[in-house]
């Protein structure tokens, strides 16, 4: 970049999640999804770190940064590009957070309705 004077950016595949009600609950879980979904990216790229909410519900299972591949990685591009193709409608599901069975969707605590 700084011989070339390129840019560099990023593109992702995105689908939007909107609540399946209009219940507290699934409110909730349409934003922890698209934290998952969109800010998993995102977040660190922004912000220098993961969401919390994924830092929280992920918890040592999430790789940790140091100082200097936070540094880093905080506003490292120029651009991001975003292929959206759609959206999905999500209801909560808390009772994923009991179980010891971890993966992306029980991390997150919803269902695709």
């Amino acid at each position: 970049q700084a011989k070339q004077g390129g840019k560099i950016g990023l593109t992702l595949l995105c689908w939007w999640n909107e609540p399946a009600t209009q219940t507290p609950e699934d409110i909730a879980a349409a934003a922890r999804m698209n934290d998952f979904h969109i800010g998993w990216y995102m977040h660190p790229l922004v912000h220098g770190d993961y969401p919390p909410l994924m830092r929280k519900n992920v918890g040592s299972r999430l790789p940790s940064l140091t100082a200097e591949e936070l540094k880093r990685v905080r506003g490292s591009f120029d651009f991001v590009g975003f292929n959206h193709y759609g959206a999905a409608y999500v209801k909560a599901d808390l009772s994923k957070l009991d179980q010891n069975l971890r993966d992306y969707m029980g991390d997150a605590a919803v269902k695709y309705d």
